[in-house]
Parts: structure tokens; C-alpha cells; sequence
């Protein structure tokens, strides 16, 4: 695992892990977890610099803020972690927009 509990990362573009995997079911990406259509709000965005911070790290998945549903693995983060405090990631992100409300 590359990554540890309060590490800062960013997921990758749909488009670079399409390329990379290719597509199953046209809404999942074919990488070693799965990448659904529906963790796609949480990917880097054009002129965005949206940074999640890794809650619990278990066996090889990784889980971001709590109320996230979704697991991730190392092919879907970034590769490198984000240099910031977590105070600055707080005040960029919005609580609420990383929780998954259904």
C-alpha cells in the first residue's frame, strides 16, 4: 500500500483510468477494485484541486472521509500525496459534498 490514514490524495480522472483499464458495463472501469460511474464526484475536476484525506486503510482498500461508501485502491489515487494541512483541505472541501446521501 502506498498510502496511510491521513495521507492527502486526489482520485484520478475517469479519463485516465479508462484509458488505462478500459470500461465494463460502460459504467465501471475495469482496475483492480472496480471504479463505478457513482464515485466519479469524487475525481479530480478541470481547475479544481479537490484533495480527500484517507480515513482507514484496510487489507488493500482505502476509505476516505467517513459517510463514503466507496473503497479505493492505489491505481485510482493520484501518485503522489498532496503537500497542505488537513485545515486547509477542510476549508476547501465541504463537509457535506463528501458524504454519500442517498
Amino acid at each position: 500500500m502506498k498510502y496511510k490514514v491521513g495521507d492527502k490524495i486526489k482520485i484520478r480522472t475517469w479519463e485516465a483510468m479508462e484509458e488505462e483499464f478500459g470500461l465494463r458495463y460502460s459504467t465501471l472501469i475495469d482496475c483492480p477494485l472496480f471504479f463505478a460511474e457513482a464515485m466519479e464526484q469524487y475525481l479530480i475536476k478541470k481547475n479544481s484541486d479537490r484533495v480527500l484525506i484517507i480515513n482507514k486503510v484496510v487489507e488493500n482498500k482505502y476509505y476516505l472521509c467517513e459517510g463514503i461508501r466507496f473503497h479505493w485502491s492505489d491505481s485510482m489515487i493520484e501518485s503522489e500525496t498532496v503537500e497542505e494541512t488537513v485545515e486547509e483541505a477542510v476549508e476547501e472541501t465541504n463537509r457535506f459534498d463528501l458524504m454519500d446521501f442517498e
